[in-house]
């Protein structure tokens, strides 16, 4: 005899939930998550901290402005400017790379987009082995002052 171990459907909260069937016998669950899309405005500044590749940390500025169906994202990170091309799909958002100067070679991050606008990546660089990390929160603006 079978029986349904789970089935969850929760579209409000941006993912759904499948079980499998599975005869008494069996101990082992499976689930399937699918991502479905957000409604998130991710265009803005924003406050980066990571790690390098090898772990130092480090914190920095990140600017995303819209461009037809992609997105250009600019970085100021320890005096060193980047500039990349990403795209939204679902709740990941992936970026190509290039940083100014002879020895920036490029990188590709992927991040994840929360509902609260904050950003949760891995990076890596052409020819590395290794990977670094980085968070996005939404920079605060300053109220003009008279």
């Amino acid at each position: 005899m079978k029986k349904i171990i789970l089935m969850l459907i929760a579209i409000n909260i941006g993912w759904v939930s499948l079980g499998r069937t599975q005869s008494p016998s069996q101990s082992n669950d499976v689930s399937i998550s699918v991502v479905l899309p957000i409604d998130v405005v991710i265009e803005g500044d924003y406050i980066a901290t990571g790690s390098y590749l090898d772990g130092a940390s480090y914190e920095g500025v990140v600017a995303v402005t819209r461009s037809g169906k992609t997105y250009k994202v600019a970085w100021i990170i320890d005096k060193a400017q980047y500039i990349g091309t990403g795209v939204l799909h679902g709740d990941s958002f992936a970026i190509v790379t290039i940083g100014y100067g002879a020895d920036a070679p490029p990188m590709v991050a992927v991040y994840k987009v929360n509902q609260d606008r904050t950003f949760d990546g891995t990076y890596t660089v052409l020819g590395s082995s290794g990977v670094g990390f980085e968070t996005w929160q939404p920079r605060k603006r300053q109220p003009n002052k008279r």
